[in-house]
């Protein structure tokens, strides 16, 4: 059987993070026909009714230790399968300026390159500078083996570089159908924002959109140290933080009974979570990137500074927009984009 390697995921189950997810729906669909290894960060493992063989490489608290995870997961790679019987999907382009080791010996690999790397607030200027540089080696290395999930990324490369990047987008699961039956989770209204919480994705926007509205908000997913230092004490009392939701049926509950979902993501591209809101019943509101807008469209209502979200939320008129679901259910189809993928390997 052939080989799939995934490389420059943090392992599965997936846990809030889009190349998680897609790595966990990825093994699920083929791991019938395919023999897919997975990298994980620590202590990971697959789920047991998965045959998927995930390969742990110990977390170090280092500087520079995503090069040396990848690094690592590349030099393992390389030593341990064989390259006629073996593709690799690499996600991000941390360890670019090693990628030259998998042209050398001539294994079939392509490059999800994510979004704006270097512009993310979580980085220092070293580690804004560095991603630029590796950049500029995924496309030297790559080259026509690089893979992106929105039109603002392609043009992004093709005017920058020269390239065009395959344009894959991420999927959605369907929601239950059960979900509108369930209780809501709390006894009041509430607005809803999911993601992890960075300097990049806005939270601090959004919080300071909230303060002093009067409704509510409720923030789910992995906190940072930058979260806990700057935002967390100082948020308003309409403002809920509850930690990172990971059993899907709660997840979804809180989704489906939201009544406005926020979303502040500003450097990626496609965000699943912006993705996968597309089919439930709440409003939304998104930071307005061209990555936000092509998921979509006229579908929203879009901020980019706290005093518009506010008018946003203080306005009584807002009228629920709904996307066209049945069209964005075959561009975000699981279905779809796993085809599209095997396409390419």
């Amino acid at each position: 059987m052939k080989n799939i390697i995934l490389l420059g995921t943090k392992g599965i189950p997936a846990r809030h993070g889009a190349y998680e997810q897609f790595a966990q729906v990825f093994a699920e669909k083929n791991y019938n026909k395919y023999n897919i290894i997975i990298f994980g960060e620590g202590k990971v493992k697959a789920e047991t009714e998965l045959a998927v063989k995930v390969i742990s490489i110990p977390k170090l608290n280092i500087p520079g230790y995503p090069i040396i995870y990848d690094l690592t997961s590349i030099l393992i790679s390389i030593f341990r399968f064989s390259k006629s019987n073996t593709s690799i999907l690499i996600f991000g382009y941390t360890a670019s300026p090693f990628f030259f080791l998998l042209n050398i010996v001539g294994f079939n690999y392509w490059v999800n390159t994510d979004g704006y790397e270097y512009r993310r607030g979580k980085f220092g200027t070293l580690a804004k500078v560095y991603l630029r540089v590796a950049e500029k080696f995924a496309v030297l290395f790559a080259g026509k083996k690089l893979i992106t999930d929105s039109s603002d990324l392609v043009n992004y490369f093709n005017q920058r570089y020269g390239v065009e990047p395959k344009l894959i987008a991420y999927g959605y699961d369907e929601i239950s159908k059960r979900i509108s039956l369930t209780p809501r989770p709390i006894n009041q209204d509430y607005d809803l924002c999911i993601q992890r919480l960075e300097p990049e994705n806005n939270i601090s926007m959004i919080v300071e959109g909230y303060r002093g509205v009067k409704r509510t908000l409720v923030i789910i997913g992995p906190t940072t140290s930058w979260f806990d230092k700057n935002i967390k004490p100082h948020l308003p009392d309409n403002v809920i933080y509850l930690g990172p939701v990971y059993e899907r049926s709660k997840l979804e509950n809180w989704r489906y009974h939201a009544a406005y979902y926020i979303h502040g993501h500003s450097v990626g591209g496609m965000n699943p979570v912006l993705i996968e809101s597309l089919q439930y019943p709440h409003l939304t509101i998104a930071y307005l990137t061209p990555h936000n807008h092509e998921v979509y469209g006229n579908g929203a209502y879009y901020f980019y500074e706290s005093k518009t979200l506010k008018e946003l939320l203080l306005n009584k008129n807002l009228n629920q927009l709904q996307p066209d679901v049945t069209k964005d259910k075959e561009r975000f189809s699981w279905e779809k984009i796993n085809t599209e993928y095997l396409k390419l390997i």
